[in-house]
């Protein structure tokens, strides 16, 4: 058994180094994908690159309106220094922790595709007196 595995091992090891040379990939020419698909793309990447950036200061900026709405109280200071509603738990503030994570991930959602957005704006809006 044990010279059989050995065998198949180096068996798959010799085929895979001697066949890699002909399976080389082409690139891609710059007319394979139309302009559409390729701006798609670069949104796609904007979009998801930011999200988690702009939750993180989503719910920093959500614990600092929370803490300031409740008046300064020293026992709901923000996250980075104390709990903020980050110290809610799912029996106690079942609710309110359920809107608030539906809060952020959708206004998440919508500030990362506003991103990709202005992006597209900026490379595709005609310059005013541009030549």
């Amino acid at each position: 058994m044990k010279r059989l595995c050995a065998a198949s091992v180096l068996l798959f090891l010799l085929t895979a180094a001697f066949g890699a040379e002909a399976d080389k990939p082409k690139d891609y020419a710059p007319e394979e994908f139309p302009v559409w698909a390729q701006d798609l793309r670069r949104a796609e990447i904007l979009t998801v690159g930011a999200f988690p950036f702009v939750f993180l200061f989503a719910g920093l900026g959500f614990d600092v309106v929370y803490w300031s709405s409740h008046s300064f109280d020293q026992s709901r200071i923000p996250w980075p220094v104390g709990p903020g509603t980050s110290g809610w738990t799912e029996a106690a503030n079942s609710k309110d922790l359920a809107a608030k994570n539906l809060f952020l991930v959708v206004s998440s959602l919508g500030v990362s595709v506003a991103i990709a957005a202005a992006d597209w704006l900026v490379l595709h809006w005609p310059l005013a007196g541009a030549p």
